[in-house]
């Protein structure tokens, strides 16, 4: 046995490394391509050039696939390389021959065995996609009456486990007892048994009892000769299997000092699912999706190098996109809260739409359990006293590096409430002139907890990186503490497409990185028609439109073209594609997507009026994203295309700034700006990496679309992009403004030093120093020099600037390429000295420093707020008769150089008027625009003047001139107390700036909501009133049913009544408060409660308003109901409940009526019983 198993892995070897193999499963490769694009595929397989042979491949995947298993029942391991790489490629094998021949096999049985190899490699995320696409084309299985082998496998394979729950307990419970079942059969349903209690609770005995009743159901199954279900039986064995190398509960708490309670509750909701309950297909139950049962390669190895470890605090991660970075990001902030109970963790991610899918996947994933997630971006340059409240009311918070910056300098104690600081898209550090103040701020961090002994964590991450060792080197003190991989669930391929002769269109994967030529090809993507002079299409622009239209059909296309100009130009042409053919881009017509696409027409109306190019675009089932769009328009078509509702973009690389999307294919029409100058490595391959998304697709492209019939050239293209090109270093943003100053500057250096520095940068970014703009630095690198002079306390009259930047990221990078640094640091030294020497009193320096403006910008205001301070004696109390103090505040506010307007479409005179209809509520469509600007320019004006630049000039206004501020008015009006707030959300009154704060979208809800609300000016207070509100409550309030349930999804995402970490303890929740008392007109009974009462939890899982629903009985009144869980809390114990979990609630704090709650308020304390 053991030398014919030998025989057959060396068989299998040879096949592996055989070159006509290679080429076949290129072959097939490329086939399965071209029937994905396809409008004919029968038609397609016919025209197509390739000579493979189907049925040999075929064979050839299930030799392998016996070789490598026989292999795993001989010893060898399935963590082992050479196994999974056998596995990947029978998954890749029979993935490609179902599309290309799947009317040549049987789609099932090649689909589950693709699914099985997949997972087995390691590759689940693909497993998933091929289970996905097998039901698809075949519907979802019907489940036996009696254990299956097949449904079995295809319901662990699917991550369904409340469905493997739910079979598992009808099969046990029929009139059949198991010890009746056929002897394999009983085996089987005791391993389904025993792994579904493994997957949702842990225990090594139960895992190991599982796996041995599966192996001995393969068993029994190849001693009956039924070799179709051994075949089966056996995947279900290994699949089973591979959970001691992959599953949370036996790697985590390996990896963590302590597994508390906390990781335990987390563990097993992604065991759980952590979507909403919906309609099975499968068993007809509601049940979650979404569960996560194991670990990704890339995961394990960052277990694996002691990255959850107390005495390992800091950590650079260097990952693909889409390897499983966010799932590293979650592990850090359970491991925080673990180690410091009540403490909070900062997630740092530098574009506002990012952040916003940041804080809704955490949400998704920690909200479940427990965890308060907020953002804090919003008027990221301005802190408000309602930042400040929400600061201290969560346990993580989202925001942008500048918002943080402004933390930190108002409210510097508020750093010994934070256990970690985790900074995503960490390359931003030399992004000029954003990347002074990243940088900065990691320095500040890193010396506050040497100076203080902070116990807070730090941990960069980012996809790319060349340098990262650098970075950890920087950040944690040593090259050591980097979590360095190129695992990706996914492969993103490099193509060009060019013309053959006859007008046909091809498309070749160049295999640049071994440098063999041509890889694989798609032939006859397009045609193109018409006479040689008069073709068509003719253009680049005309060739995207029509390689969309084609590309589409296999999934979401980005067509990315470098300038504002070139997106245009496509999307017209797109629209001309859209009338010949008198066909739209589908949009699906089921009401989710139907829903999504009428609020998205409302929001591109308001902002741009009803005759736009992008309401065209829209309903001709595309968009356009581009600087030029208004922010809230470019989250509209990101969730769009999130959402599948459109499946085509063009852009600029706006796109690329962080947001996550399902890109299939990317196709590049240019990658020059003007002049000639390409865009950035980094911004190429930002957008590149997004293609392929885990769990959408197994693979991606990257095409890069020529209008010739010698693409050769474009290969220099590729390796220029490729992830391998030696450029995108991150560079200190120190050593960036110096080299791009001793352009000009020669007595920073001689010649020759000077030309050494650019050399080094432009090698090192894979571009030069231009792009660096110097005024911009050198004011932000003032900025933050003043902020040291204050931190550090520095009272000397001579600062040493080399001690002071000691241990920097500029120092360790100046050492290591040997950069010339005494004239960089003689001139920081002056910078500093002169900062010192201007601002002599140590209070005012310390304002200063407060605004986050530079010292002149501080002097400015200052010299200019003498009007505005003789306006508050006088200024009324309501903001309806304040035009004059509101436009003389944003007069001063707006003065300085970094809150100056940047939109010069509007003059300020202009600004004054719109400032007021902006506060006061108006709706966007019906604010008056000045003649000669558009829609766009409005927009921008709007989110650059009122939402950014003035709450930040106005907030440094009143730092700065607060005690004259209270001589002249004390106590202020509301609205000038809160107008920073007030402009950023741009509503009249705090209550509705709070609404907006904590998810309500639209500013006319807010409003309407602010006006009703019984609890005034407080946060906690109308955050409590806003978490108590029923859909019905919403419908009365805002007499429009489609506004409730828009308001009604946005307050349930932003889980107000979730409890926080600090109330979980040890397996229970305290104080969680019943919702709905004022329905049921309970005080009486309520007020007869006493602590300790028992109360009876009861699901209502067809809910209308809530799937996730538990009520609350009183059991003394026969079950009456009293009111119902906080919808926040039932979404954290209803997944238990519907498992079969019990939960035990008793009473633990009663409050009688009062104004907002006239039914009084009930609390109750949730245990889990054993």
């Amino acid at each position: 046995m053991s030398e014919s198993r030998t025989l057959w892995w060396e068989r299998a070897t040879e096949i592996l490394t055989d070159g006509s193999f290679a080429h076949e499963l290129r072959q097939i490769h490329g086939l399965a391509n071209l029937v994905e694009y396809s409008a004919n595929p029968t038609e397609a397989r016919q025209a197509a050039p390739f000579t493979y042979n189907a049925d040999r491949l075929y064979e050839t995947a299930i030799q392998l696939f016996l070789a490598t298993s026989l292999e795993l029942t001989a010893g060898a391991e399935l963590s082992d390389p050479s196994i999974r790489r056998a596995f990947l490629t029978i998954g890749r094998l029979l993935y490609f021959l179902n599309l290309g021949e799947k009317e040549h096999f049987a789609t099932e049985e090649l689909l589950l065995q693709s699914a099985v190899s997949f997972d087995l490699a390691g590759y689940t995320a693909n497993a998933l996609v091929a289970l996905r696409l097998k039901d698809g084309q075949l519907g979802y299985p019907r489940i036996h009456d009696e254990p299956s082998p097949a449904d079995s496998l295809y319901l662990l394979l699917n991550r369904r486990i409340p469905e493997l729950r739910r079979v598992v307990q009808r099969w046990n419970s029929r009139t059949t007892a198991p010890a009746l079942f056929r002897n394999w059969q009983a085996h089987l349903s005791t391993a389904m048994d025993l792994l579904a209690r493994f997957i949702t609770g842990g225990g090594p005995e139960l895992l190991e009892r599982g796996t041995r009743s599966a192996q001995e159901c393969a068993r029994l199954l190849l001693q009956s000769g039924t070799t179709e279900d051994w075949l089966l039986a056996r995947s279900f064995e290994l699949v089973a299997s591979r959970l001691w190398y992959t599953s949370p509960w036996l790697l985590l708490p390996q990896a963590v000092d302590n597994f508390s309670p906390l990781w335990s509750a987390y563990v097993r909701r992604l065991a759980l699912g952590i979507g909403e309950p919906q309609e099975s297909p499968i068993t007809g139950d509601r049940v979650r999706s979404g569960c996560v049962i194991d670990l990704w390669p890339s995961q394990i190895s960052a277990l694996q190098s002691g990255l959850l470890r107390n005495e390992s605090t800091d950590w650079v991660i260097k990952m693909p996109t889409s390897a499983g970075k966010t799932r590293l990001a979650e592990f850090q902030i359970i491991s925080a809260l673990t180690r410091q109970p009540g403490a909070v963790c900062m997630y740092v991610v530098p574009y506002v739409a990012l952040a916003n899918e940041t804080r809704d996947s955490l949400r998704n994933s920690l909200g479940h359990i427990g965890i308060r997630v907020a953002d804090l971006f919003q008027g990221e340059y301005a802190l408000t006293d309602l930042d400040q409240a929400l600061l201290v009311r969560n346990d993580v918070i989202v925001c942008t590096p500048e918002k943080l910056d402004l933390v930190l300098r108002r409210n510097p104690e508020f750093l010994s409430q934070v256990a970690l600081f985790v900074f995503d898209e960490g390359h931003m550090i030399d992004d000029s002139p954003r990347g002074i103040r990243y940088e900065f701020l990691i320095d500040r961090l890193r010396r506050f907890r040497q100076r203080t002994g902070a116990r807070f964590s730090m941990v960069v991450i980012s996809a790319v990186v060349p340098n990262a060792s650098e970075l950890a080197a920087w950040i944690a003190g040593s090259d050591k503490a980097l979590v360095d991989t190129d695992w990706k669930p996914t492969e993103v391929r490099f193509g060009v497409f060019h013309w053959r002769r006859g007008g046909r269109g091809d498309i070749n994967y160049p295999d640049v990185s071994q440098g063999r030529g041509e890889n694989y090809y798609v032939p006859h993507v397009i045609e193109r028609s018409g006479p040689t002079k008069g073709a068509y299409p003719a253009n680049k622009s005309d060739i995207c439109a029509e390689l969309a239209r084609a590309l589409v059909v296999a999934g979401p296309v980005v067509i990315f073209a470098a300038t504002k100009r070139n997106v245009s130009a496509v999307a017209k042409a797109i629209q001309r594609t859209v009338t010949r053919d008198g066909a739209a881009f589908p949009i699906p017509t089921d009401a989710a997507h139907q829903t999504r696409l009428r609020r998205a027409l409302v929001v591109y109306s308001d902002y741009l009026g009803e005759d736009h190019d992008l309401i065209r675009a829209l309903k001709a089932g595309f968009a356009y994203h581009t600087g030029d769009v208004p922010q809230s328009v470019r989250a509209q078509i990101e969730l769009l295309f999130q959402a599948g509702t459109i499946r085509l973009i063009v852009c600029t690389n706006t796109l690329a700034q962080g947001v996550n999307l399902p890109i299939k294919t990317l196709l590049i029409h240019s990658i020059y700006r003007g002049q000639g100058q390409p865009i950035s490595s980094r911004d190429f391959m930002n957008i590149a990496g997004r293609t392929a998304r885990a769990l959408r697709e197994i693979e991606g492209q990257v095409v890069f679309v020529h209008n010739n019939e010698n693409p050769r050239f474009s290969v220099d293209e590729i390796e220029v992009r490729n992830l391998q090109s030696a450029g995108n270093h991150i560079i200190s943003s120190i050593m960036l403004i110096y080299a791009r100053l001793a352009q000009s500057r020669a007595e920073l250096a001689t010649d020759q030093q000077s030309q050494l520095v650019l050399r080094r940068m432009s090698k090192l970014r894979g571009q030069g120093v231009e792009d660096v703009d110097l005024e911009e630095g050198l004011a932000a690198l003032n900025a933050q020099l003043l902020g040291l002079l204050v931190e550090e306390q520095i009272e000397e009259e001579t600062v040493d600037a080399q001690q002071l930047l000691g241990g920097s990221l500029f120092q360790l990078q100046a050492e290591k390429y040997g950069v010339a640094t005494a004239p960089i640091y003689s001139d920081v030294s002056g910078r500093l000295t002169g900062i010192r020497q201007s601002i002599i009193d140590t209070n005012i320096r310390k304002r200063y420093f407060q605004t986050g403006l530079s010292s002149e910008s501080c002097q400015s205001l200052c010299e200019t707020a003498g009007n505005f301070l003789d306006m508050l004696r006088v200024a009324p109390d309501d903001i309806a008769e304040a035009d004059g103090i509101l436009k003389a505040a944003l007069s001063v506010a707006l003065r300085t150089r970094e809150t100056q307007p940047s939109h010069l479409a509007l003059k300020i005179d202009d600004l004054g008027a719109l400032f007021l209809d902006w506060l006061r509520g108006v709706p966007f469509s019906q604010i008056a625009r000045p003649a000669g600007v558009s829609p766009e320019e409005l927009s921008h004006a709007i989110e650059d003047v009122f939402v950014r630049k003035f709450p930040w000039g106005f907030n440094a206004l009143f730092i700065l001139t607060e005690d004259d501020i209270r001589v002249h008015r004390d106590p202020l009006p509301p609205y000038l107390q809160f107008l920073a707030a007030l402009s950023r959300y741009g509503v009249p009154t705090i209550e509705a700036a709070i609404c907006r704060a904590i998810g309500v979208a639209d500013r006319r809800s807010a409003m309407r909501l602010g006006q009703v609300c019984p609890a005034r000016g407080n946060l906690n207070a109308v955050t409590d009133w806003l978490a108590s509100l029923q859909l019905r409550d919403l419908v009365e309030i805002l007499g429009s049913a489609d506004d409730a349930e828009r308001v009604f999804d946005n307050l349930k995402d932003a889980q107000l009544g979730n409890p926080g970490a600090e109330r979980f303890r040890g397996g229970q929740w305290l104080d969680v408060e019943v919702r709905g008392l004022r329905y049921h007109s309970r005080w009486e009974e309520i007020s007869s409660l006493s602590v300790g009462d028992h109360v009876v939890l009861q699901r209502e899982p067809n809910n209308r308003d809530d799937a996730s629903a538990v009520r609350i009985l009183l059991q003394r009144l026969g079950d009456e109901m009293l009111g119902y869980l906080d919808r926040d809390i039932s979404r954290i114990v209803s997944p238990l409940l519907d498992e079969g979990f019990v939960m035990r609630a008793t009473v633990s704090r009663i409050e009688p009526p009062s104004r907002p709650f006239p039914a009084g308020r009930l609390y109750i304390t949730l245990v889990e019983s054993p």
